[in-house]
């Protein structure tokens, strides 16, 4: 039973190290990020979308901030 769970523990290795690289890549794909997709969808829809709404959603998800190389306390 041990050598089962053992091997079973071994063989999850490979399996985990995968499935971050392809969700890693999914997820790097997609040109742009979040707002610059969803305005260019707005304006396909005929919604305008003004400057005022781009910086309410680019701060909404804290995309005018720049990326922090520590961890926050």
């Amino acid at each position: 039973m041990l050598a089962y769970i053992a091997r079973r523990l071994l063989q999850i290795i490979p399996l985990l190290i995968a499935l971050s690289l392809i969700i890693f890549f999914i997820i790097q794909l997609p040109p742009g990020d979040y707002v610059s997709i969803r305005v260019l969808q707005l304006k396909l829809s005929g919604t305008e979308v003004s400057e005022a709404e781009i910086y309410r959603l680019t701060s909404m998800f804290n995309l005018d901030k720049a990326p922090s190389t520590s961890l926050p306390k």
